[in-house]
């Protein structure tokens, strides 16, 4: 038992040759049922085919010991055979055939593009390569973003489904769609709904629908927010008058999420609905909408009769789906709550409620809500001034302290030393002082405090002439500084 090389006969110059064979194959015995396996290896290397052996031996033991591959029958089928099989388990769920179709497509796109033919070919490097030449084709972040989902929501289904044992692109991200939106919804105004509604009504027949349906169309398009598949699915037993509030009822299996959903709406719409209502025959759709990309023209042809454009000046268009965006930024502007509005707008997250749909406010409109905050600053009469500290803050008035400190040396004498503070006042007399004489608990030692009685102008020292109120000279910097008195300090005799 091992490997070989099967001796063949061929025929060369009409002469009948017998040699080896150019591949390997192996020759063993079941390890449960002992019978022979003769398999070909498909090398021609006979050290690649030693390993290919014993890898053949070591899973023959494996299914013996019950100790099997679960995932291995999977792995050696082709990657289109498992997309065929998460398209039907896609439509099996109740996904669209048109959503279903479009997964598909995009997923096979990213497979064939990359040339992956089994699991084991799937690389995370190769998608985000063939993602980013979409991009550098001209294709949209969303777009790009778009074809990653599908392969990645394949991937998922075949963990799920217990075909492989992880995904390999699970961490892939897309791009940021905020830095390359294509197609920029705005919201209406009440003015411009007005104006549409009231214009609309007044014109003739367009794509097989009178002017006042389609005036009724955009108006419940803009008071529920629904979608333009959810209308299409309306019939007059999806509006129920006499629940309170008022509801229309969209199936799951027209509705975005699969799932019934009943949306309130107002009273007077209501009211209106059943005056539109009763002229149609029973079970009949409420609105003979043409195609989607009719609509699109409809609405803009409509628009253009009432005066308003598609697109504004921030390149922002009005489209059918803009109604939706028109009915949450309405609610938000009204000062509904966000998870109010998240579910009359029947998202699953937040987020997409407040960042996608909803658009912020006028400036000033912004400025007055913030008049509900509270005013934290503390009243006029209770602010009190902090202590000025250092010497910077100073008192900075013309004439500073001047101090005497009369001291007695050592052989019964006395001498008087002046301590002029804050402005050199070596020249004391310069300005008017009178002094007060304080006697400090050390012996010997005599302070007299000089106070100023007036403030005069006059030459000081060196420095030149003072400016009067500031108490600085134009030459001297430091030296002229108003400093703190220092009769706080300690004084002893020499």
């Amino acid at each position: 038992m091992g490997v070989y090389r099967k001796t063949v006969t061929r025929v060369r110059n009409g002469r009948r040759i017998r040699e080896k064979s150019r591949t390997y194959r192996a020759y063993f015995r079941h390890p449960r049922t002992n019978e022979p396996i003769d398999i070909s290896l498909g090398t021609t290397d006979r050290k690649s085919a030693e390993m290919a052996y014993l890898d053949a031996v070591r899973r023959l033991h494996q299914e013996a010991a019950g100790l099997t591959n679960p995932y291995e029958s999977h792995l050696n089928r082709s990657l289109s055979d498992h997309v065929d099989d998460w398209h039907a388990a896609l439509l099996a769920r109740g996904t669209s055939q048109k959503q279903a179709d479009a997964c598909r497509m995009r997923a096979t796109a990213i497979i064939d593009g990359c040339r992956f033919g089994k699991w084991g070919d799937l690389s995370a490097s190769s998608v985000q390569s063939f993602v980013k030449s979409l991009r550098d084709k001209g294709r949209s972040a969303q777009t790009c973003n778009s074809y990653l989902q599908a392969v990645k929501q394949f991937a998922r289904w075949m963990v799920s489904d217990r075909r492989a044992p992880d995904s390999p692109i699970q961490h892939l991200q897309g791009y940021n769609v905020r830095e390359d939106r294509r197609h920029r919804r705005r919201a209406a105004t009440v003015t411009e709904l007005r104006t549409l509604i009231a214009t609309t009504t007044m014109q003739s027949s367009r794509w097989k629908m009178t002017g006042p349906a389609r005036a009724m169309l955009y108006r419940l398009a803009a008071e529920t927010g629904l979608r333009s598949s959810e209308i299409r699915s309306l019939t007059q037993s999806s509006i129920d008058l006499n629940a309170k509030p008022p509801t229309i009822t969209i199936e799951a299996a027209y509705s975005k999420h699969r799932r019934e959903d009943h949306q309130p709406i107002r009273v007077q719409l209501a009211r209106d609905l059943a005056d539109f209502v009763a002229e149609l025959p029973p079970n009949e759709p409420l609105f003979t909408m043409p195609s989607r990309s009719a609509v699109v023209r409809m609405l803009r042809d409509d628009l253009e009769a009432a005066g308003i454009p598609y697109c504004d000046e921030s390149d922002r268009v009005f489209d059918f789906h803009a109604f939706r965006h028109t009915f949450i930024t309405n609610l938000a502007n009204g000062g509904v709550h966000p998870r109010d509005a998240k579910e009359l707008a029947r998202h699953s997250k937040i987020e997409l409620t407040l960042d996608r749909y909803t658009q912020p406010q006028a400036v000033s409109l912004l400025a007055d809500a913030l008049d509900v905050l509270p005013d934290v600053s503390p009243p006029e009469n209770e602010a009190e001034p902090m202590r000025a500290t250092g010497t910077c803050d100073a008192d900075l008035s013309p004439v500073g302290r001047c101090y005497d400190v009369a001291m007695t040396d050592a052989d019964g004498g006395s001498r008087t030393k002046s301590d002029a503070v804050g402005h050199g006042c070596e020249h004391a007399e310069a300005v008017g002082l009178h002094s007060t004489t304080q006697s400090t608990a050390r012996t010997g030692v005599t302070v007299t405090r000089r106070q100023p009685e007036s403030v005069v102008c006059g030459k000081i020292g060196e420095g030149g002439i003072r400016t009067p109120g500031t108490g600085m000279t134009p030459y001297d910097d430091l030296a002229n500084r108003c400093f703190q008195p220092l009769s706080h300090l300690s004084i002893c005799g020499p």
